[in-house]
């Protein structure tokens, strides 16, 4: 599974940029990362290159910038086998008759973050999130939606999931681990930070657990809801900095901590459905390329 495109990326994505010829796709301001965004892969690059790697396409909606009417229009377009519009424009892009089955959508990305462009409280987000999958069901029921959670511990994890218990799949939470020196005459205490910070993340995953069941008992709720542990890592902040891109070249403590995070989501399996490393390359991700 390949979850995208983003991140905070995706607050302030327009998605019709990213179709249609090469050559008349619009270059916008990329506001999440100061960058610019030449929209050259959009999402009918994104499944065909899904399909062929064999890899389940996870779409997060922009809850930022974006509306409920674009919203509904990419899933149309995504998922659309009728005689509509966007459902035919994917036809002509493509040249293929048969939607794109895109299962997974996200209800934005870290709403609650001070550094998106969208930025909520709880109370409003799920406000918002609630009409939202109302929309989006009433479109495509077969759809799997996930609420945007915190760290599955938080104040926003307990409000997002009273109320919107009944209206999603899953619910998404996001933890790094790592923080520290990568000196290691800093002693035993900071490596074995590093190796086993990700024992935080199998808290977070229990707390959230009965945050879930407590939502799903007080709205008698009885299919099960699923964590979306959809940003997990190792990061050091005092390496991976905005101002070398978060690039960060990992250790033998860095190898063991990935390890560990693994064995918490085999742990945890009954109710962790998702679970996507961020980032895929150089940005804290453990494949480095560059250009040649």
């Amino acid at each position: 599974m390949v979850r995208w495109p983003g991140g905070n990326y995706v607050s302030s994505y327009k998605w019709e940029d990213g179709i249609g010829p090469l050559a008349e796709r619009k270059r916008r301001p990329e506001l999440a990362w100061g960058g610019e965004e030449s929209n050259q892969f959009g999402t009918d690059e994104l499944i065909a290159w899904c399909r062929l790697a064999k890899i389940e396409p996870y779409i997060i909606l922009n809850m930022g910038t974006g509306t409920l009417e674009e919203a509904l229009h990419w899933i149309e377009y995504c998922n659309g086998a009728g005689d509509t519009y966007y459902a035919n424009l994917r036809r002509k892009n493509t040249g293929k008759d048969e939607p794109h089955n895109v299962r997974y959508w996200g209800l934005g990305n870290e709403v609650w973050g001070e550094w998106q462009v969208g930025q909520q409280t709880a109370s409003a987000y799920t406000i918002k999130a609630r009409q939202w999958a109302h929309a989006i069901h009433l479109l495509d029921p077969t759809i799997k939606l996930i609420g945007c959670g915190e760290t599955g511990l938080n104040e926003w994890d307990g409000v997002v999931l009273e109320g919107l218990v009944d209206k999603v799949d899953g619910h998404s939470i996001h933890l790094y681990t790592g923080f520290g020196p990568r000196d290691r005459t800093q002693g035993e205490k900071e490596y074995g930070r590093a190796v086993y910070g990700p024992d935080a993340a199998e808290y977070s995953v229990e707390i959230c657990r009965s945050l879930i069941n407590k939502a799903r008992f007080a709205k008698k709720v009885v299919k099960p809801i699923k964590i979306a542990f959809d940003e997990y890592g190792v990061w050091d902040e005092t390496v991976g900095t905005p101002e070398n891109g978060l690039e960060q070249f990992y250790n033998l403590a860095d190898a063991l901590a990935m390890a560990a995070w693994l064995n918490v989501f085999v742990r945890q399996a009954d109710i962790v459905e998702i679970a996507c490393i961020a980032q895929s390359v150089n940005v804290i991700s453990p494949l480095i390329t560059r250009s040649i």
